[in-house]
């Protein structure tokens, strides 16, 4: 059941919310909430998941929330794409801090479990560009 509720918010939720972030303020105001929100209710789907470990994640994660965020930025690429800022303050840090993850990932014990954690924190990149 909670894979079919992930497809219908994928191929139905994702859109609409799109839609509401391109068409009106309010809608990206009240998007913006449940953005907020979102990040208490942790409803969440796994892929690749590793329930026996014990690490900060246990699979590529993908949440409400990043399904908002997508939403949202994709809201800003349909209409303030002229006006958008490509690239938001203090990219070269995160980018820089996203390089030495990986780097350490390619020679982590676990790659997989490694993989886990670079795949929150590009996750991450994309939620902080989009606010």
């Amino acid at each position: 059941m909670k894979w079919v509720l992930f497809g219908f918010c994928i191929m139905f939720g994702v859109p609409i919310m799109t839609a509401l972030a391109s068409w009106s303020r309010r809608g990206r105001v009240l998007l913006v909430a449940a953005l907020v929100t979102s990040t208490v209710l942790k409803i969440s789907v796994n892929f690749a998941s590793m329930e026996d470990y014990r690490g900060p994640d246990r699979g590529f994660e993908v949440s409400l929330t990043d399904l908002i965020a997508i939403s949202l930025a994709g809201g800003l690429l349909l209409t303030h794409w002229r006006r958008l800022r490509w690239l938001p303050m203090n990219l070269f840090l995160y980018s820089a801090y996203l390089i030495v993850a990986y780097i350490s990932a390619s020679q982590a014990h676990d790659p997989m479990l490694a993989a886990f954690s670079v795949f929150k924190w590009t996750k991450t990149l994309i939620l902080y560009w989009a606010v």
